[in-house]
């Protein structure tokens, strides 16, 4: 089959070809007796030129793919319907570390420590990746330590590489703030990495991860935002709403005399003014008025002259009973009722002479606990000497009769 279109495919893959680049092949001594009418050797003529020489002016992204699967078709003993994988790296610049990178499609790994033990493993179909210099077959993979994500192991690459948009799949957040920090950062599962601008490129930086939070916390804003508490307490400038410019430029004024004066009080610098004691002085009554309305009391005049009210004294004024009403209220009727509060049962009593209340927790509704209830309430009403005639209630209480 590939005898039958060589022909064909070498019309093809010289009608792709810039001028410059059929120029430069029809230049070369072995033209006539190895690319002609080969297209198999002519591709692998163009690999050279595209991969060495940096004026070709050769679109080759889409030849590429053609002649890596005619080298296939060629080279190796597979079908060409094998399912293979694809991939892009848009740089190697020759730098250590992890670098974070928008262009590519996979990330990549330089070195076998860079695994887990025991995660790498072979491609299923291998893999082909091209980049902005050359491209090359890889053909194992694993679980990196890092990230714990799945990176293409390639040996004879310059750097390790993280893709973005792989990371953003992984489902890594990644948040960037150029106007607080040039840094790119990468948080998943509470655990954040850093990487920092280095070189032209975001490198992941190597620091204990308290001080990546500290960076982290910068860029979103959010370092001096550490509330340990709030205090309720008015501004000046609040109160200063409500009076003019002018009705402020006055209270200053009257504020700045109260000081000269030993700040003696606020009543007894009213009366200074009232006496005339200061001649042609500017501040009237209203003027301290504001004042105080403003800055509130004077820190001097508070400092030291001040201290706890003295509470009002705790009188006993319990009265004796008069004999007469314990004689026409020695014998009581008594009401006893249940009730709930948030499902919680209550016992409550209350007669109807002295209005003495009564109430407990009921821990289950059986006989014998309200029997001891009302055990217990009449107790109380015998130690006072009185006595309990008659108990009202509805049926619930008819078991303990």
């Amino acid at each position: 089959m590939f005898d039958n279109n060589k022909r064909n495919v070498y019309g093809m893959i010289m009608k792709m070809c810039t001028d410059h680049m059929v120029d430069k092949l029809e230049q070369e001594a072995d033209f006539e007796n190895k690319l002609f009418n080969d297209p198999v050797e002519l591709l692998m003529w163009i690999k050279n030129f595209m991969t060495t020489t940096v004026d070709t002016e050769w679109e080759y992204f889409g030849l590429w793919k053609t002649m890596r699967n005619l080298i296939i078709c060629m080279r190796i003993k597979r079908s060409c319907c094998t399912p293979r994988q694809q991939g892009m790296m848009l740089f190697q610049h020759n730098n250590n570390g992890i670098h974070l990178d928008s262009g590519s499609t996979f990330h990549l790994r330089t070195n076998e420590d860079d695994f887990k033990e025991g995660s790498l493993q072979g491609i299923h179909g291998e893999f082909h990746y091209a980049s902005n210099v050359e491209g090359r077959e890889l053909y194992r993979e694993g679980i990196d330590k890092v990230f714990d994500s799945v990176c293409k192991l390639d040996t004879l690459a310059s750097d390790n590489v993280n893709s973005l948009s792989n990371m953003v799949q992984d489902g890594f957040d990644v948040f960037m703030d150029t106007k607080r920090e040039n840094s790119l950062f990468v948080t998943k599962n509470g655990t954040t990495w850093q990487f920092g601008h280095r070189n032209g490129l975001y490198t992941l930086v190597n620091e204990p991860a308290m001080v990546t939070t500290m960076f982290h916390d910068h860029a979103r804003g959010l370092d001096n935002n550490d509330v340990q508490g709030y205090c309720a307490l008015q501004s000046v400038e609040k109160n200063k709403e409500g009076f003019t410019n002018k009705q402020v430029k006055r209270a200053n004024v009257a504020r700045s005399g109260y000081h000269m004066m030993g700040a003696p009080g606020a009543e007894l610098f009213k009366l200074a003014i009232w006496g005339n004691f200061f001649k042609n002085c500017p501040i009237t009554e209203e003027d301290i008025n504001i004042s105080e309305k403003i800055y509130g009391p004077s820190v001097s005049t508070i400092k030291g002259k001040q201290k706890r009210p003295t509470p009002k004294a705790v009188v006993d004024d319990w009265i004796e009973m008069p004999k007469e009403l314990l004689k026409h209220n020695s014998n009581l009727d008594l009401c006893i009722d249940i009730m709930f509060i948030n499902n919680v049962a209550f016992f409550v009593s209350i007669d109807k002479a002295i209005k003495f209340r009564f109430s407990t927790e009921l821990k289950d509704r059986t006989k014998d606990a309200i029997y001891k209830l009302i055990d217990k309430i009449l107790r109380i009403y015998n130690h006072a000497e009185f006595r309990i005639k008659t108990i009202y209630c509805d049926n619930e209480f008819k078991p303990v009769n």
